[in-house]
């Protein structure tokens, strides 16, 4: 290899490490300006071929130091090989490489008939959508630090955030590339670079601020968000959240809607047990007779429902007598835990995961609601898939998000971290609140903006009341989501349209 062709793939590695940097727990935001520009740079001189190679390496470097946590998590939860455990991480790493190799090349192939601040956004954007990887993330997670940043999330999605972004680090990118031409080139690149940051920062302060004015016009429930950390803990989750609850109770009276988190009950139960369930177990310990507490109000809690020979991860919604008023059975299967599948076409062998019985996907059930307020309900990860979140909202018309989430497998990692980020950008593009009540993992509640209102992650178990505020009514980016999730792909594809035509007609 050349010692061009090094320091080529030395400015391939650093923009992968740059990018780690801005990410979970690191959370270096402003690094996103340029983190990408040394990868855009060697596009932009390298042959299309080169460049694949180059972004393979970036994304390959990219996927392991981003997924570090998954070979502990998956050695902790499952007796396989080292090797497998390596193996799977690879495999998760391979497809940000593709990611990463794809839009690399796009960039050198359209060198000559797209500018670079114009190919990038773009292909970046549409192929963090069209390859979201096994744990989707985007360039927008690089920013979950600084909520103003995030807010063109609210009027085209998590790709709006990606492409403003992307677009400031093409910028630079030509800037650089320009310096040997014109410094007065150059330095109009930075300064249009400078403009994209501010304008956007200006426009993050305005949406806030207009958001803010929403909340207190809107009608209000008392939320009671249960937390459980198995760290030391000498209660199982349900006794914990239990007597947790009922001394919130005594000081300050029922509250609108108790959420205790995923698989709260990680025993499987029939339909038919969850009534005596909750008036035995989850709302009072009945082995203490008529003395014990009893828990008041509507209750949302993880449930392992069995049915026919299967599971369904569940969350069940027990009304103020006692009954169930409604199911939610997660549709997304999580990979590895629940289904074989990592992705589609690439699967773990059965023997690998030793599971006895098997986990269903639910169907589609009428949304839950609660004091004729409906919610939005994910369980798990999928808080992190934007397709599906965006139609949970359009179906039930939500005027709130809720997750139940047990990070348990991911404990004292960068996951946990990454999960929360994530679930934090649905509240930006859907304009709603975010209530998130988790095992092992990060609870507490978000706001329209993406700002943290309450947080619960100090290793220890917990339950806080939070006035959560209802906001009706539909985002920009709820309107737009279907034709934006066409148009990007669409645009990219007219480039490399363009891209064949001008290397087929060069003097055209």
């Amino acid at each position: 290899m050349t010692a061009r062709k090094l320091s080529w793939l030395a400015l391939s590695l650093l923009s992968s490490l740059l990018v780690r940097l801005t990410l979970p727990t690191v959370d270096l935001a402003p690094l996103i300006f340029v983190a990408w520009t040394p990868l855009l740079i060697v596009s932009c001189v390298a042959p299309p071929r080169t460049a694949f190679l180059l972004g393979l390496a970036h994304g390959f470097l990219l996927g392991i130091v981003a997924h570090d946590w998954l070979v502990g998590s998956l050695l902790r939860n499952f007796p396989i090989p080292v090797g497998a455990a390596f193996l799977a991480l690879a495999a998760v790493a391979a497809l940000v490489a593709l990611r990463s190799a794809l839009v690399a090349f796009g960039v050198a192939y359209l060198q000559d008939a797209v500018p670079v601040w114009l190919s990038f956004p773009v292909l970046q954007m549409a192929a963090e959508q069209l390859l979201p990887g096994v744990f989707p993330w985007t360039t927008a997670l690089a920013v979950s630090s600084v909520p103003m940043w995030q807010q063109a999330a609210g009027i085209g999605g998590a790709a709006a955030v990606s492409g403003w972004l992307c677009l400031t680090n093409a910028l630079v990118a030509q800037a650089w590339l320009a310096r040997h031409r014109s410094y007065a080139a150059s330095g109009r690149f930075m300064t249009l670079a400078a403009s994209v940051v501010a304008a956007m920062t200006a426009l993050g302060a305005l949406l806030m601020r207009v958001e803010a004015e929403r909340v207190p016009g809107a009608p209000s429930l008392r939320i009671a968000v249960g937390h459980y950390d198995s760290s030391g803990a000498q209660e199982e989750p349900v006794t914990a959240l239990r007597n947790l609850a009922l001394d919130e109770q005594r000081a300050g009276g029922p509250p609108d809607l108790w959420v205790w988190p995923e698989t709260t009950l990680g025993t499987a139960h029939t339909s038919r047990e969850l009534t005596t369930l909750a008036s035995d177990y989850l709302r009072r310990d009945s082995v203490r007779g008529p003395s014990a507490g009893v828990l008041e109000g509507p209750l949302l809690v993880g449930v392992e429902l069995a049915d026919r020979g299967t599971l369904q991860n569940s969350a069940v919604l027990f009304g103020v007598g006692g009954n169930v008023d409604g199911v939610y059975s997660k549709h997304v299967l999580m990979p590895v835990g629940e289904t074989s599948a990592l992705v589609p076409g690439l699967s773990l062998p059965n023997r690998i995961l030793h599971r006895a019985t098997p986990f269903r996907a639910g169907s589609d059930a009428l949304p839950l609601s609660v004091a004729g307020h409906r919610l939005a309900l994910s369980i798990c990860f999928e808080d992190i898939l934007p397709a599906y979140v965006f139609e949970q909202v359009q179906r039930s018309h939500a005027e709130l998000l809720v997750n139940l989430t047990s990070d348990r497998w991911f404990k004292g990692t960068s996951a946990v971290d990454f999960h929360f980020a994530l679930a934090r950008l649905s509240a930006v593009e859907h304009r709603k609140y975010l209530v998130r009540s988790t095992r092992d993992g990060i609870s507490g509640v978000v706001d329209n903006a993406g700002r943290v209102v309450e947080r619960l992650h100090n290793h220890r178990s917990a339950v806080i009341v939070v006035p959560v505020p209802w906001l009706s009514g539909t985002s920009i980016a709820d309107s737009l989501h279907r034709p934006l999730a066409i148009l990007w792909p669409l645009v990219a594809l007219v480039f490399l349209v363009l891209g064949a035509l001008k290397r087929t007609n060069p003097h055209g």
